[in-house]
Order: structure tokens, then C-alpha cells, then sequence
């Protein structure tokens, strides 16, 4: 005992003088390191008041070379200290690891303030020198002298430039080195530790700098330009708030000057000004009167300082243009010959250099891997991959994807659209990134290792950026037909259109019993609550008696035997509910692919979910036209296929099946129709009224768009399940989960889902399904005995109450979010005031029965 005691005590003691060390060795380094940058800031303070001077002489060739002499001894100093460091393993870690303390951010600011000011002064004195050369060659043009003086003189002159250069160019060797030297220092977020003021000082300083130095052709502007990136990037990446670039003073003339080949690598930097707002604060604050803030404003800010300069969307628009070109080129080598030749076509072009992709390493590196082989076939991923990390295209997708996503969206999708956006950049991003070569189902799954894969990143960035481009509060129809290619278009309104009007007043006759009437009641029906057509009107369809005559002739008779259309809707047309009608079409449009994509991806995979999204908001701005459109794809069979089978495992999948299955049938009661004639025919009513229950708050948004849809049609007296549209017993259809002596049972299914510990955006929508079915109840006057009911059944439960509480907290939620107000109008078609009602009656109701 007495040994392990002494033996502990030792430690302690070892323990105690080793901290003591530690103590003394960091502040050895701090002291060093602070000598070090003392040391720049004495070299550069110096040269800076040995500048001035000269200035203020008589400018000569003499001045100018002594200039350069001094600078280039001060260029050699600062290389050595950065040599110095290098060589110090100590002051190298303390540098890279330790956080510098405050003396030592207070000489880097004034070493980088002094140095935009050598800068400065170097520009001018050498605009000064040009002007002289420039009036000594006016002078000599006057002259008339032979041509062997004609060229002694360009001699002398190209070497007076060179000279009058001199300090520019040493200026500039300088400039790289102190910034070579302050990226080592500001390393792993150190430079966090300065204050606002300072840091917008700093990095205003770097931008003047590259400004100054914007348009030098030569190696010096590249590095300095290069560095004073990654030093503004490592400012910026290390703040844990967002920067205000607006009150940046040079920030406005750099992004209108600067060239496109440093535009793309300076929007790494511009790419952290516009980090994505997020609404961080829960349902349940709110429910406690708490407000939804957005406190980070400088974010929208910066928002506004770039779209408010068209020249910088044309620039980015440029830049991605050029990105595409360089891309399409390399992914078209098969092999290592051919990748040479390409490279060597590029580097010829402008698109290369505008790009911003830097591919000497890629030819390098197939150089060692062919020293071996004559010739090496590539692998398009590994090219795509190679120049996704060796650019900024990750950063210019990102800048897209936050400025559609921030306030100023409508601006920037207007500005874009103008542009034809999505024909030049988002298909041209769209086929590369999504190659038929790429096997999609092994990089995206969740399981997977590889989904931190940079293609994998790219393709969701991507399908983020046509998910903001499409959405938007109002009508969007002119963006969103872009999607539709125009062979597409012309489809579906000579072909398509046609055939659906020819069925519908065929099913419409034989329900009625009545014969063909005039040209104005034939297609009413289907007319009445959706516009037909995009580009034409369906007015002019109905006044238009040559055209209503060819949907009836007998070629288009023909054309629907040759389609496999009957003349009723009957249960043959599953045969034509299972097939791809588009897929013949060569000059297929972006939304179609997307839909390629969505039905070939393993139904598990998280990229699954991306393309789902893209669908279900293409859908939601979207009318009657576009949705037989996505019909025609086959895509509903697809969706309720995998549904019912079971072939969905992953929350996020099941949720956007249901979600794009809603909006497919939404208000469009043929494909309600096509939906239960799916159903009925493969035997799936029942599966899925069991899991359409089992799981109702998933399901609720789907359930709630049939209710629409069903409604909407009694309303428009067009009847979906009366017998001769479908040829069966109502007991084996979806009307006996929408007819109303089931609202009872929905109801219930959806106040019991409502759960006030886990208050969310499901169960929101839980509400709003639930207020949905009991206004349509409210309208046919069954609203109080449907509510004594659900109180009959809840009595003595606690469910009731916290559906009460739950509903007060949808009030408060909605006085605040008054946007998701109008967007729960805008989805259902049913004025807000309605739900007011039904949430008064039904607090009235429960007031009552809770007295009584």
C-alpha cells in the first residue's frame, strides 16, 4: 500500500510539471509567432513609407529598379520566414492546432491593411509609368525614322516596360508570400476569434486586393488570386453566425469587374453568403405563444445585394454553360487517346478556362495508370467525380439552390426562365449527372457507404434546384409546361386530349341513357372545373365544329383500336394503364426523364425520394393537362403497385408515393377512375383500405385528395361510380372509403393520430384532413350528428380533450403562418373562412357538451 501510494503521488507531481511545461511552451510559441508577423509588419511598414517617398521623386528608370530591388529584398525576407515556418515543426503546429491569441490577430489585420495599401500604391505608380510609355510611343509616331530604328526603339521600350513592371511584379511575388504565410495562420478556424469590425476589414482588404490585380495576365494574379480565396473561404467557414457582405465596399464593383474565369472560383466564397435560412423553432413554442422569427436577416441581405445585380445571374449562367460544354466533351472519351485529344481541343476554346475545371491532374493520373497499357478505356463517374472536386460546380448548384429558395425566388425564377433555363442548364445537368452508364441504385441507397459520394451529392443538389425553380405560391404554368417537351405537347393535344373527350362522352351517354346532343354538352363535363389546354383554349375546341368532327371520323376511330382504346371505359383499359403511351417519344422533356428515373430506381433508395419530390411539386402547380400528361406514363400503376406489394420499406418513400398518388387524382376525377378500376381489377380494394387505415397519417394527404376529388365531381354532377363508367358493385370500390356513412370511421382514425408531445407537420395535416371532411359534412347538414357521434364514441377519454388543444394550437399556428393559410386554400379550392367556421362550431359543440 505504502509503494502504490508513493507511486501516485509521483505521477501527480510528473502530471503537474508536464502542464507546467505545456504552459510555458505554448507561450514560447505564441511569443515566436507574434515576433514573426512583427516581423512582416516592420518589413512592410518600411517598404510602405519607402513607396510614399518615391512617390514624391521625379519618376526614372533608376527610381523604378530600386524600387524593384527593395521590394524583391522584402519578397525574400517574408519567403524565408515562410521557409522558416515550415522547417519549425513546433511553430507549424502551434499555428495549425492552437487558437492565436489577440496580439497576434491584431498584427495580422494591420500587416494585411498595410499590404492592400502597397498594393494600391504599386498599381498606381505603374499606371503612371504606362502613361508615360504610352505618350513616349505618340511622340515617336511622329518621327520619321527608318525601320531598323523603328525596331532598336521597340527594344528599348519593351525593355523600359519591363523595368517600370518591376515593382508591380515584385509587389505581387510579395502579396502571394503574406498571403501564403496568413493562410497557415487563420487554419482551422482560427481566425473566428476576431471581432466583426475586423474580419469585414479583413476580407473587404482581400477583395480589393484581387480587384487591383483582376485582369493581369500572368502567374502572379492567379496565385494571389488563388489564396486570397482560400483565406476569405477559412474566414467564412469559420464564423458561427452569418456575414453581412452588403456592407463589404468593394464587393459590388468586384462582381461587376471580375472576369468569369475567377468568377468561378470566387463563388466558393460567394457560395457561404447565402446559406440556406432555416426555420429552426418547433410546432410546440408555438402552441405557447411563441413567434416564428428569422433572426439571421444578413442572409437576406446578401440575398438581395447579388440578385439585384442581373450581371452576376448572366455571369453564373455563363459559367454553368461553360461547365456543360467541358463536361459533355469528356464524358464522350472512351478511352485515354481520346481524352488527350479532347483536352487539347479544350484548352483551344474559352469554355475550359471559364469553367474553371482544372483537368491536368485527370491526364496525369491516366498517364501513370497507362504507362502499362497501350490504350485504358474511362469510366464516366470517375470523370464526373474528378471534376465535381476539382471545381465549383457543388458551389455553383448550391448558390442556385439558395437564391431560388430565399425571398427573392420570384425574381430569380423569372431572371432564370428568361434565360430558358431549364433547356440549357438543368437537362443539360440532368443527363450528365443521371448517365444511363451510372448504376443509380448502388451509390443512393441508405445503407450504402457510398452515399457521401459526390455524384450522389450533385444529383440531390440538382433536383433540389428544379424542385425551388418549380414551386412557387401562384401560378407557375409557364415554367412548369416547360418541362413538357414540345413533340410531348403536340401529343397530347392532336392525339390524347381527343381520345379522353371521345371516352368521356361515351361513359357520360351510357350512364345518362341519352343520345349524342349538340357539340357544346358532348365535352361539358370535363370542361367544366379544368382548362384542357396550356397553349390553346378549350373554348375554342368547343365552338370549333370541323375539329369536333375529326374527334368523331373514323380515322380517329381508328387511332383508337390502334391504341388499344375502348370506346367505353371498361376493364380492358388496365392493359393501357401499365404502359409508357410516351415512351416512343425521342425529344423526351426534363419531367419525363425524371419520371424514367423515379420508376427504374430501387424504391428504397434515398434519390428516390429527391425524384419524387420533383414530381409531386410539379404536380401541385400543375393542372388537369399536366396530370393526364404524367398519367400517360404510367406511372400511377407503378405507384400503387408498389404500394400495395409492399416494395416500400423507408418512412420517406411511403410518404412521397401517397404524396404524388394525391396529387395525381386531385380534382381529376378520370384518373380517380383509372385508379379504381387498377384497384378492383388485381383485387386491392381491400389491401389497401387496410393499410390506408393502418397507417392514417401517412396516408391522410392521399385520403383527404380522393375526398376533394370525389366532392368536387357530385358537386359538377359528373358521377364517377354510378354504373357504365364502372362496371361493378360498389362493395368492390373506393366508394366505400369515401362515401359519407365512412366519415364516421375516417374521423375517428384521425383525431386518434393527433398527438400533442409530438406535435409536427403530419399531424397538421392530420387537422386539415379531418376540418376537410367535416366542412363537406357541414354543407350536406350532417355535421352536428356526425360530431354527437364522435363525442358518443370518445367519452370518458382523454382523446377528445387533446384533439381540442391540438385544434387551438392549428389556430395559433395559422395566425402567425398566415402563407400556409393561403396554401391550404390554394390545395383544397375551399375558402379559408370555411375552416374558421368549422373550428367555431366545433369549439362551440365541445364547449356544450363538456358544460352539460
Amino acid at each position: 500500500m505504502l509503494f502504490k501510494s508513493k507511486l501516485t503521488k509521483r505521477e501527480a507531481m510528473m502530471a503537474k510539471d508536464y502542464e507546467q511545461q505545456q504552459k510555458l511552451m505554448t507561450k514560447r510559441l505564441e511569443s515566436e509567432t507574434v515576433h514573426y508577423i512583427k516581423e512582416f509588419y516592420k518589413l512592410l511598414n518600411t517598404s510602405y513609407e519607402r513607396i510614399q517617398e518615391w512617390q514624391q521623386i521625379q519618376l526614372q528608370e533608376s527610381n523604378c529598379l530600386e524600387m524593384s530591388e527593395q521590394i524583391n529584398e522584402m519578397k525574400k525576407n517574408i519567403k524565408q520566414f515562410n521557409k522558416q515556418r515550415k522547417n519549425n515543426r513546433d511553430i507549424n503546429y502551434h499555428l495549425s492546432n492552437k487558437i492565436i491569441n489577440a496580439e497576434i490577430h491584431f498584427e495580422l489585420t494591420h500587416t494585411l491593411n498595410l499590404l492592400t495599401s502597397i498594393t494600391y500604391k504599386c498599381k498606381t505608380l505603374t499606371q503612371v509609368l504606362m502613361e508615360k510609355i504610352q505618350n513616349n510611343n505618340k511622340e515617336q509616331n511622329y518621327l520619321d525614322v527608318s525601320t531598323n530604328q523603328n525596331q532598336q526603339q521597340s527594344l528599348e521600350e519593351k525593355s523600359i516596360q519591363s523595368q517600370f513592371f518591376q515593382p508591380l511584379c515584385a509587389t505581387g511575388l510579395l502579396t502571394y508570400q503574406v498571403l501564403k504565410a496568413i493562410k497557415i495562420i487563420i487554419k482551422n478556424n482560427q481566425i473566428i476569434s476576431l471581432s466583426m469590425n475586423q474580419q469585414e476589414e479583413f476580407i473587404d482588404n482581400l477583395l480589393l486586393i484581387m480587384l487591383l490585380w483582376n485582369g493581369w495576365k500572368g502567374k502572379i494574379e492567379k496565385k494571389i488570386f488563388k489564396n486570397s480565396v482560400i483565406v476569405i473561404e477559412s474566414c467564412l467557414v469559420s464564423k458561427r453566425f452569418a456575414f453581412n457582405a452588403s456592407i463589404l465596399k468593394n464587393i459590388n464593383l468586384f462582381i461587376e469587374k471580375i472576369q468569369l474565369k475567377e468568377m468561378s472560383l470566387f463563388l466558393r466564397v460567394l457560395a457561404l453568403l447565402v446559406l440556406e435560412v432555416n426555420d429552426k423553432q418547433s410546432y410546440k413554442n408555438i402552441s405557447k405563444g411563441g413567434g416564428m422569427n428569422y433572426t439571421n436577416n444578413y442572409l437576406l441581405m446578401n440575398h438581395s445585394l447579388l440578385v439585384k445585380q442581373p450581371i452576376f445571374l448572366s455571369k453564373v449562367f455563363e459559367i454553368a454553360e461553360s461547365m456543360i460544354k467541358v463536361l459533355q466533351c469528356l464524358m464522350q472519351c472512351e478511352s485515354e487517346i481520346q481524352l488527350h485529344r479532347t483536352v487539347q481541343m479544350l484548352n483551344k476554346s474559352k469554355y475550359l478556362e471559364q469553367s474553371g475545371i482544372c483537368i491536368s491532374k485527370l491526364v496525369e493520373k491516366l498517364n501513370r495508370k497507362c504507362q502499362q497499357q497501350s490504350n485504358v478505356l474511362l469510366n464516366k463517374k470517375s470523370i464526373i467525380q474528378y471534376c465535381l472536386q476539382n471545381s465549383s460546380l457543388m458551389e455553383l448548384l448550391f448558390i442556385l439552390q439558395n437564391l431560388l429558395s430565399g425571398s427573392k425566388k420570384i425574381i430569380v425564377q423569372q431572371q432564370l426562365n428568361e434565360l430558358d433555363f431549364i433547356e440549357k442548364i438543368l437537362t443539360p445537368f440532368y443527363d450528365i449527372f443521371f448517365h444511363q452508364e451510372f448504376n443509380l441504385d448502388q451509390i443512393v441507397c441508405e445503407d450504402d457507404e457510398d452515399t457521401e459520394d459526390v455524384c450522389f451529392t450533385a444529383r440531390i443538389q440538382l433536383l433540389r434546384i428544379i424542385i425551388q425553380f418549380i414551386q412557387r405560391d401562384e401560378d407557375n404554368t409557364n415554367i412548369i409546361s416547360k418541362f413538357i417537351s414540345t413533340t410531348e405537347h403536340f401529343y397530347l393535344q392532336n392525339v390524347e386530349i381527343p381520345l379522353l373527350l371521345h371516352l368521356h362522352h361515351n361513359s357520360q351517354s351510357a350512364i345518362n341513357g341519352q343520345e349524342n346532343k349538340n357539340k357544346s354538352q358532348e365535352v361539358d363535363g370535363i370542361l367544366k372545373y379544368r382548362n384542357l389546354f396550356l397553349e390553346t383554349n378549350g373554348k375554342d375546341i368547343l365552338e370549333n365544329e370541323d375539329y369536333l368532327q375529326q374527334i368523331k371520323s373514323e380515322e380517329m376511330k381508328k387511332k383508337i383500336q390502334d391504341l388499344q382504346y375502348p370506346s367505353q371505359i371498361s376493364e380492358k383499359t388496365i392493359v393501357q394503364c401499365r404502359k409508357d403511351r410516351l415512351s416512343y417519344i425521342e425529344d423526351k422533356g426534363l419531367m419525363h426523364k425524371i419520371i424514367e428515373s423515379f420508376k427504374s430506381v430501387n424504391q428504397n433508395c434515398q434519390l428516390r425520394f429527391w425524384l419524387g419530390s420533383c414530381l409531386e411539386i410539379f404536380l401541385k402547380g400543375s393542372n388537369w393537362y399536366h396530370q393526364v400528361f404524367v398519367f400517360e406514363t404510367s406511372l400511377l400503376y407503378t405507384l400503387i403497385r408498389q404500394y400495395i406489394l409492399n416494395q416500400l420499406s423507408t418512412t420517406n418513400n411511403i410518404q412521397i408515393t401517397l404524396d404524388v398518388l394525391g396529387e395525381l387524382v386531385k380534382f381529376n376525377h378520370l384518373n380517380v377512375i383509372y385508379l379504381n378500376l387498377i384497384l378492383n381489377q388485381e383485387g386491392w380494394i381491400t389491401k389497401i383500405e387496410q393499410k390506408m387505415f393502418s397507417n392514417i397519417v401517412d396516408t391522410n394527404v392521399f385520403l383527404r385528395n380522393l375526398y376533394l376529388t370525389y366532392e368536387y365531381a357530385e358537386f359538377q354532377k359528373i358521377s364517377i361510380f354510378k354504373k357504365g363508367i364502372i362496371q361493378m358493385n360498389k362493395n368492390e370500390n373506393l366508394f366505400r372509403i369515401l362515401c359519407e356513412s365512412n366519415n364516421f370511421r375516417t374521423l375517428v382514425e384521425l383525431i386518434k393520430s393527433v398527438n400533442e408531445d409530438n406535435l409536427n407537420q403530419e399531424n397538421l395535416c392530420c387537422i386539415n384532413s379531418a376540418l376537410v371532411i367535416l366542412i363537406f359534412s357541414y354543407q350536406k347538414g350532417h355535421f352536428k350528428q356526425i360530431l354527437e357521434q364522435i363525442f358518443k364514441y370518445f367519452k370518458g377519454q382523454q382523446t377528445l380533450s387533446l384533439f381540442f388543444q391540438v385544434i387551438n394550437v392549428w389556430q395559433n399556428y395559422h395566425q402567425v403562418k398566415t402563407k400556409e393559410l393561403y396554401n391550404l386554400e390554394h390545395s383544397t379550392n375551399i375558402p379559408i373562412h370555411y375552416f374558421k367556421i368549422i373550428i367555431q362550431q366545433f369549439n362551440n359543440f365541445y364547449q356544450q357538451n363538456l358544460i352539460n
